[in-house]
């Protein structure tokens, strides 16, 4: 929790340098280029906010009526107030408030449930990399944006089926006894 922590304190530091640099001492200032050339818009230390306060959501669950409230209230609140440590804050409501929400619903004894057990680690692992190769690859340079969601994680969706495909399949394979071919 302790490296969460940093890291989350990192991430709104770098995001409220980016968004009013002038704010900061020069001597501030001329970190921007370093900034700027390693972790770009801190997004790098926001994932450290995520692994924690999942695993700790894994063992102490929101109630539902809460996640039900929070998601959209903190949309409205992000869609109203434009300060980027708020708007930072908020993104980690609304996603907690979202997954909440998805965990409360039942599933287990749907087909699909497996399925997306299987593919949540991976989605998780690939997603950064998929976004970031789809626009070096499209635009050249990275944006964000509900079409960027969209996009990543339907790309994202796709090569985690594709790749629990391959597996189950090698699996398969690997099981299936050798049938011996006799010599005529």
């Amino acid at each position: 929790m302790l490296v969460s922590g940093i890291s989350a304190v990192i991430s709104f530091t770098i995001d409220a340098l980016i968004a009013s640099p002038d704010h900061f001492p020069t001597t501030i200032q001329a970190l921007l280029p370093i900034i700027h050339n390693t972790v770009q818009h801190g997004r790098i230390f926001t994932g450290g906010i995520y692994l924690p306060l999942g695993m700790l959501l894994a063992y102490r669950k929101l109630p539902a009526l809460l996640n039900r409230i929070l998601l959209p209230a903190g949309c409205i609140a992000s869609f109203l107030i434009h300060v980027s440590v708020v708007d930072a804050c908020l993104l980690v409501i609304i996603s907690v408030s979202f997954f909440g929400i998805v965990e409360n619903l039942s599933l287990k004894k749907h087909r699909i449930y497996h399925f997306m057990r299987h593919s949540s680690m991976i989605l998780y692992l690939i997603h950064m990399y998929v976004w970031s190769i789809y626009y070096k690859l499209l635009y050249k340079h990275k944006d964000h944006g509900i079409d960027d969601f969209l996009i990543t994680s339907a790309l994202s969706f796709a090569l985690a089926a594709l790749y629990i495909l391959l597996k189950n399949r090698r699996l398969k394979l690997k099981s299936e006894p050798f049938t011996k071919v006799s010599a005529k």
